[in-house]
């Protein structure tokens, strides 16, 4: 029976949070819990709660006890996406592992691995799932993934085309586009570039029909964030700077420039390298300090101004609560003053972060736009306000011109405080690259800065994740010149802009 009181606190936590009133809504939901409430909703909300202010230890302390208080399997299913959520894998992981019948979750763990590189113990998961008889889309698909990633890319693609053959046409628009990202992914490793070409394209076909008025929207916001870029000034800076009461606890580097462009792998080195923790690719400063003040920019007459116009004491408040995010996520003591904040599609939001940050270090990757362009039409983004621009080769032509020419002017007004890594030059010769960056941005130069791949032991949230646990390559560069004749115009754009 839940105690009226608990579940009062319960409802009242969720109003407090729906108000914007964090605090208080994480007091009443530690009331509920001290209530004792059977209610699992309880439990369940507060850490959804928790994860959605980017407090994940907390989240999986709650989880973990929920989980040992409610070992039913209802709660269990529910929680287990929290934990996941909340960056806790290896919680996630044991949990699955100590279940008598884990049934369907044998694939979350599988995931979950592969993310890891451990892709012997994820085909070991997918083993005991298709050992109840059990054979599914997600099952195939993440076998395809643990061949191609172990260097077998025709055995990949044999089951890709099985999945095709056989259930082809009751796939959901999204997991046939999948199949076909992952088909040219195999032919591309394979060397079969025209058919490589063919399934990329294919999975467009497939996408283009639910894009709707996505990209018209993508390019109006991207007008308003590149006008406010346009305007931005050194003297608005330095008034930026001024105003600042005190520096900030935790400085975000902000590592950016465009998806592809070797964001991923250089976050990586730089953490090894300098010893500098990276958040890894989050929305907290969306989530934690832009919408606290959305409504007094955005659609504003003059957003540049009104950003201008935020009182200074708020803009440190506000993000009081980013760099508590900054630390939680990339899992820093609470006495480091610098993290990474690595996110490729961060270019527009540049003066968004100032405004907040005005002393924060930036650092552009810059790559060939024609490989820039390539990866991203190769590469399974799902369907959103980004990847939108990569169903068409020149409409991802025309949205690289613009990021570039947005972080040119950037450079233009911030000087030294902001950086350029070129890909091409940093796979040549990458300690030397990284080591360049020391004086800039702290951190101690580590002796062992050796390319070698990241450890297993951390999940990656980047797209790019199974990538970064490779040494760095050189064939990653000019393997646009293999696909030259089926991208024209956009290629030629592209050389004519930026080259």
């Amino acid at each position: 029976m839940i105690r009226p009181a608990a579940q009062n606190f319960h409802q009242k936590a969720l109003r407090s949070f729906q108000k914007g009133q964090e605090d208080l809504a994480i007091k009443q939901f530690r009331q509920a819990i001290k209530q004792q409430s059977r209610d699992q909703a309880v439990w369940i909300d507060f850490a959804k709660v928790l994860t959605l202010l980017f407090r994940y230890s907390e989240a999986s302390e709650i989880l973990k006890n929920g989980i040992e208080a409610f070992p039913e399997p209802n709660f269990i299913n529910s929680a287990l996406p929290l934990l996941i959520a909340a960056r806790d894998s290896a919680s996630a992981l044991k949990v699955i592992e100590d279940l008598p019948d884990p049934g369907g979750l044998n694939l979350i763990a599988a995931d979950l691995l592969e993310r890891k590189g451990d892709l012997q113990e994820a085909a070991d998961f997918v083993g005991r799932f298709e050992s109840r008889g059990s054979t599914i889309f997600e099952s195939q698909f993440l076998r395809s993934k643990l061949e191609f990633r172990s260097g077998r890319y025709a055995e990949s693609l044999a089951i890709l085309d099985q999945i095709l053959l056989k259930g082809g046409r009751q796939l959901s628009p999204a997991s046939l586009a999948q199949v076909h990202y992952a088909r040219g992914r195999d032919y591309d490793r394979l060397g079969e570039f025209k058919r490589a070409f063919e399934a990329w394209s294919a999975a467009k076909d497939v996408l283009l029909p639910l894009a709707g008025k996505e990209l018209d929207q993508s390019n109006e916001k991207f007008a308003e964030d590149s006008e406010m870029i346009t305007r931005f000034s050194p003297e608005i800076l330095r008034e930026w700077q001024s105003a600042e009461r005190k520096p900030a606890k935790v400085l975000p580097i902000l590592l950016t420039g465009f998806p592809r462009s070797g964001t991923t792998v250089i976050e990586h080195h730089l953490e090894r390298s300098l010893g500098i923790k990276s958040a890894d690719e989050n929305t907290a400063f969306r989530d934690l300090v832009w919408r606290k003040v959305f409504d007094q920019v955005e659609g504003t007459s003059d957003a540049l101004m009104s950003l201008s116009k935020l009182p200074v004491g708020a803009c440190m408040r506000i993000r009081s609560n980013y760099e508590a995010a900054l630390l939680e996520l990339s899992r820093s003591p609470v006495s480091a003053r610098r993290v990474i904040d690595k996110n490729p599609q961060l270019m527009p939001l540049v003066v968004k972060f100032l405004r907040f940050f005005p002393r924060m270090p930036i650092i552009e990757v810059v790559r060939d736009p024609r490989d820039v362009l390539l990866s991203c039409y190769g590469m399974d983004f799902g369907l959103n306000s980004h990847s939108v621009h990569y169903l068409n080769s020149m409409t991802a032509a025309e949205r690289i011109i613009g990021v570039r020419g947005l972080g040119m002017k950037l450079r233009e007004c911030l000087g030294e405080q902001m950086r350029v890594i070129r890909y091409e030059k940093f796979v040549k010769n990458p300690e030397g690259e990284i080591s360049c960056l020391k004086e800039s941005l702290g951190g101690e130069t580590s002796e062992n800065t050796k390319a070698e791949p990241s450890s297993s032991a951390r999940v990656s949230y980047s797209p790019t994740y199974a990538e970064v646990q490779k040494p760095v390559y050189a064939s990653a560069v000019e393997r646009w010149k293999h696909y030259e004749k089926f991208f024209e115009p956009a290629f030629s754009k592209l050389s004519d802009e930026l080259i």
